[in-house]
């Protein structure tokens, strides 16, 4: 019997009964009804299985897959910074806010006087060491005389530091946005004037100034070094070398 024929046993399996109730293919229909549409069930069963099987399957190679991919590579050198402010940016665009930003907000009663009172000491060493040296301009005064150890020893330019951390505490306080960033215009300027003052401190000091630059970080303090904050430093002074 071929395949017409195990189909019109299918059919006549759930024809009408004397009730008009259409009869299932179980228990009820005839023997020899169940034994010819066995094996297409069997088929059918076996072939959604198999589809079953094989996307099980790869979903959990690709699952496989893409934990390899986040190893991969060297933690700091992958770029987690970009991948970090999209994440940032995303959750801030869908939700409009960030989960358990109310209790984020509460740092700013630690974080803002902290980092003024940090920026003011900094301030303040860096010009007790500068003494006679201290001027308001880029360029150096006449008579200057390199200063490299106390808080020069922790980096090239820490009264600027100083400011901008300064700065960045008074925007943390206010909870400002447009002072955070103005803050950040702040930074900017700092850089260029002290890729001026380097210069002509340079141009002053010759040999000296370049040893002293090569194992002095410009604005991160050395102490840092060694964090992820090295790869912020070398971006934001511009110096392959450190």
């Amino acid at each position: 019997m071929g395949v017409l024929g195990a189909v019109l046993l299918v059919g006549l399996a759930f024809s009408p009964s004397h009730r008009g109730r259409p009869r299932a293919l179980g228990s009820r229909a005839p023997a020899a009804v169940r034994q010819l549409a066995a094996p297409f069930a069997s088929a059918s069963k076996a072939d959604q299985g198999a589809t079953d099987g094989a996307w099980f399957e790869g979903l959990r190679s690709g699952v496989r897959r893409g934990l390899r991919n986040i190893s991969d590579g060297e933690p700091g050198q992958r770029g987690e910074a970009y991948v970090g402010v999209q994440l940032l940016a995303l959750i801030l665009v869908v939700f409009g806010d960030l989960p358990g930003l109310p209790l984020l907000r509460l740092l700013h009663l630690i974080l803002g006087p902290l980092c003024v009172s940090s920026g003011c000491v900094l301030v303040a060493l860096a010009a007790f060491r500068l003494g006679s040296n201290l001027s308001p301009w880029p360029v150096p005064v006449a008579e200057n005389v390199l200063q490299t150890t106390g808080a020069y020893a922790w980096c090239r330019h820490p009264m600027y530091v100083g400011l901008l951390v300064l700065a960045l505490g008074c925007a943390t306080m206010a909870q400002s946005v447009p002072r955070a960033l103005v803050t950040v215009c702040l930074g900017l300027c700092l850089r260029a004037q002290a890729l001026v003052e380097e210069r002509r401190l340079r141009e002053r000091h010759a040999k000296v100034w370049d040893s002293y630059a090569a194992s002095t970080p410009r604005f991160i303090p050395a102490a840092f070094a060694r964090l992820p904050l090295e790869r912020v430093q070398r971006a934001w002074s511009g110096d392959r070398s450190q």
